[in-house]
């Protein structure tokens, strides 16, 4: 084989997708070809954060596997082994925090170009494709460029893009298969364990979904080759144990990534296998995915071109393919399109549960499939004159009849098109496959531009509408500096460790984006314990699907204290606000902040940093009864009675909230309730409201005539938990508006009032924190460090940190164990006098996974040399 031929179509299958995407970049408007960005879905509202606090943290290493940026505190690990183990994300540290939207737009284009690049080498050099059948000749690499260009420009590719950590190793599928057909066909293993052992390690849910894929696809080549019988059964059962061996070993090689992740995922709430194989779409209408323009929902990403549907369409009707050979194909490909029809198989392609979002996520195994069906159509009417495409033709206008005349789904405008489209491909095709035409190299090329006009035709307006509300370079660039700027100041102020709360966020993962210490957090991998934890606490309330955290403008004083909120990030700037709404669609603006923080002690511009006197450092005193509480989140209850018992257990004080007693007044569109105060302190309100529906309407609250806030509705991110009304004197009349549309079908129960008594909180924090007798002495990632005094009392020492196994704790220099506290929070129960205690933290499951990826890595690459040497 004349090697030098295919280096520059090689180069032209990377280039093509690349300049396809900067070109629709460019129309777009995208950056840095204006002022919108690719920054979109989950994008905006994680991958961002992510990339930026492990750009702020690379030389931290131990704040990679720990992170008190992660929430209260978390396994951080997970995080990095799911979205940042492609070597492709050390550029970002190169790139300014305020511009990694660049580092994103050159990632995500060199994504598609590699993918192009790898089809376009694996059709070449795919064994079983190619067999039975001559070299490609120069004048036909434009039709296999069309091809591999739709591979990488595929639908799927661009729904979801901006998934890139998905695309860092979706990219180099065909080179792992192309390791499987090497391996299987002429017995050549490196490629393949090493290709698979790397995407398995850049995304291992990328790699789960591969590997059902490559051993659906092992089953088919055995298959093939009992009917054709192209090999003895000893050496067929030999080939099988390879492949085998190798999967298994380059599964283990992976470990290191996987294991820990999935512990750590077994504490986040999933959906479980339902075992009911019910449809997901209507079969025959699913089949409408297949044209461009088209999405039926539920329905698998399938459209890759015109050109790819009518060859892979004539693979079935091609009698220059063997009979059994498209029999066989068939039968696979209907086993493949049930897998993702039926519920419970759909289930088991996502790893046994349903996705929280982004639908038929294994889409892309099937369009490799499909192009992999066009390619060989190709390859065996490049030796045959005849061109069988008539039937497939006639066939695709006939289902697009049926489409017009049953469905919804195509207008009569998009039927023309498309039906023109497929002429003009027919007709060049069989203008290219004759063998006296003298001009087949510019009829190719012609095919190749038809499928980048198609391309660009359906997609240039797509990702113009995509993009209208993605992040805004100016805005933010105008929230992040302005922010950052202000943080930084406190940290040289105050070197200790605290966290910070705002009333404005980009998204919930602020915390990771600007680098503080928070309470928030929107990751797959934060546990659901600790969630549910927050919101019964008072702060954002769960509803729906919806798994996150936010501070969403506090819950009261005395938890914002005990959590350790020191600094409140304020800015009430309408300018801020209008930037806001151009970046992250989780963004949030309060022009309110809780009373409670009146102190400003920082100021730049319009924003000021506020500061709370009596926030708990982070290790703090309890009684020894402060590991006796259960805490069970609904938003129909009352948060309150949960504060009022953490803080009893803590300190033994009682009732440090006391519920008014109120009653109210009622219409569609507001509550009413007049009452006097029999406590003084702040005064809190919380509406009880429905689970499984986002409150819909925004509602807001008045005090005595006054404004004090609004709260769901358009402010969901912004106010959705406790409401901090003010600071009332005992006896005081006051009366509470709550209006808003029909907000009683979104209200469930009667709002609750409580006084916070100011008294009994400051007893809390005398017990607590002033006579803790607890010296804190470093807190880095994984590692924490205290000591106690000799007056310090029998009882728990507790740190504001969700409990997790992976603390090991030594007290005096000898193991101690760590406790469930005060909910889901960390105690260590510690007697009275002197003690210096230590923690550490490692990774469950990292150190097993990490022995076994390496011997499973070493016993690799001591075959290969070993299969070299005896060759």
């Amino acid at each position: 084989m004349n090697k030098s031929k295919y280096r520059f179509p090689l180069l032209l299958s990377f280039l093509l997708p690349i300049a396809m995407m900067l070109y629709w970049y460019h129309s777009a408007g995208i950056f840095p070809f204006g002022n919108k960005s690719i920054i979109i879905g989950d994008l905006s509202n994680q991958y961002l954060a992510i990339l930026a606090y492990f750009k702020n943290n690379f030389f931290h290493p131990a704040n990679l596997f720990y992170s008190f940026k992660f929430g209260l505190g978390g396994n951080f690990f997970p995080v990095i082994t799911y979205y940042l183990v492609s070597p492709l994300n050390l550029l970002a540290l190169f790139f300014p925090t305020k511009d990694l939207i660049g580092f994103f737009t050159l990632n995500l284009v060199f994504n598609a170009g590699l993918a192009g690049a790898m089809m376009f080498f694996f059709l070449i050099k795919s064994h079983y494709l190619n067999q039975g059948t001559v070299q490609v000749k120069t004048k036909f690499m434009p039709l296999v460029l069309a091809l591999s260009t739709s591979f990488a420009l595929s639908s799927f590719y661009i729904a979801y893009a901006h998934c890139f950590m998905w695309f860092n190793a979706i990219a180099v599928l065909p080179l792992v298969v192309l390791g499987l057909d090497r391996l299987y066909f002429k017995d050549k293993c490196n490629l393949y364990w090493i290709s698979y052992t790397y995407l398995l390690l850049v995304n291992y849910y990328i790699g789960y979904i591969t590997t059902i894929f490559l051993a659906l696809l092992t089953i088919f080549f055995a298959i093939s080759s009992l009917i054709f019988k192209d090999r003895k059964p000893k050496k067929l059962i030999s080939s099988l144990l390879k492949i085998l061996t190798y999967t298994i070993l380059s599964l283990l090689s992976s470990l290191v990534v996987f294991f820990p992740s999935w512990l750590a995922q077994k504490s986040v709430f999933q959906e479980k296998m339902k075992y009911q194989y019910l449809p997901l779409f209507k079969s025959f209408d699913g089949l409408a995915n297949f044209f461009p323009k088209i999405s039926v929902n539920n329905v698998p990403f399938l459209y890759t071109s015109l050109l790819v549907l009518l060859l892979a369409t004539a693979f079935f009707f091609n009698r220059n393919i063997k009979g059994t050979e498209r029999h066989l194909t068939g039968i696979f490909a209907l086993l493949l399109f049930i897998s993702v029809w039926l519920s419970t198989f759909y289930q088991v392609w996502h790893a046994f549960t349903m996705p929280n979002g982004y639908p038929s996520r294994e889409s892309f195994i099937l369009i490799f499939g499909i192009v992999c069906l066009a390619y060989r159509t190709l390859k065996v009417q490049f030796d045959n004159p005849k061109v069988q495409l008539a039937k497939p033709f006639w066939l695709l206008i006939i289902l697009l009849g049926f489409y017009s005349y049953f469905t919804q789904y195509f207008s009569g405008l998009l039927i023309l098109e498309i039906i023109v489209a497929l002429i003009v491909y027919l007709m060049l095709l069989f203008l290219c496959f004759q063998r006296n035409i003298k001009l087949t190299r510019f009829i190719s090329l012609m095919v190749l531009s038809l499928t980048l006009f198609e391309l660009n035709f359906v997609y240039k307006s797509d990702i113009a509408q995509k993009v209208k509300d993605s992040y805004r370079i100016d805005s933010f660039s105008y929230v992040y500096q302005g922010t950052k700027k202000i943080l930084n100041r406190v940290a040289k102020k105050d070197p200790n460790f605290y966290r910070i709360a705002s009333t404005y966020q980009i998204n919930p993962n602020d915390p990771l984006l600007f680098n503080y210490n928070g309470i928030q957090n929107y990751l797959s991998q934060q546990p659901t314990k600790e969630t549910n934890f927050l919101s019964a606490a008072g702060y954002f309330q769960k509803h729906s699907w919806i798994r996150w955290s936010t501070y969403n403008n506090g819950s009261t004083l005395a938890m914002d204290s005990l959590l350790g909120v020191k600094y409140l990030l304020l800015n009430n700037n309408q300018q801020l606000n209008m930037a806001l709404k151009r970046t992250s669609s989780l963004a949030a603006f309060n022009s309110t902040t809780p009373q409670y923080f009146s102190h400003t002690i920082v100021k730049q511009h319009s924003f000021k940093i506020a500061k709370n006197n009596m926030a708990f450092p982070l290790i703090f005193r309890g009684i020894k009864s402060a590991n006796q509480v259960n805490v069970n989140y609904s938003t129909n209850g009352d948060p309150f009675k949960i504060q009022n018992l953490i803080f009893s257990v803590l300190t033994n004080q009682q009732e440090i909230f006391k519920n008014q007693v109120t009653s109210f007044k009622n219409t569609p569109n507001y509550y009413y309730s007049a009452f006097k105060l029999d406590h003084s302190g702040y005064t809190y309100l919380y509406l009880p409201t429905n689970f499984n529906v986002n409150p819909p309407n925004t509602i807001k609250v008045y005090v005595n005539g006054k404004f004090i806030t609004q709260a769901y509705g358009k402010s969901l991110f912004a106010e959705n938990g406790i409401i901090c009304l003010g600071k009332y004197k005992k006896d005081m009349s006051i009366s509470v508006l709550i209006k808003g549309r029909n907000i009683t079908d979104q209200i469930t129960g009667t709002p609750i009032i409580a006084v916070e008594s100011q008294k009994k909180f400051t007893h809390v924090y005398q017990e607590a924190v002033k006579n803790s007798q607890i010296k804190i002495k470093e807190v880095q990632g994984t590692f924490i460090k205290f000591k106690t005094t000799k007056f310090f009392k029998n009882g728990f020492a507790v740190l504001s940190i969700p409990y997790d196994q992976g603390w090991q704790v030594q007290v005096d220099g000898k193991p101690a164990k760590l406790k469930r506290t005060l909910g889901e929070l960390s105690g260590i129960q510690l007697t009275s006098g002197t003690h210096s205690v230590n923690l550490y933290y490692h990774v469950p499951g990292l150190k097993i996974s990490s022995i076994v990826s390496l011997l499973s890595l070493i016993s690799l690459i001591c075959i290969s040399f070993w299969k070299k040497k005896r060759a």
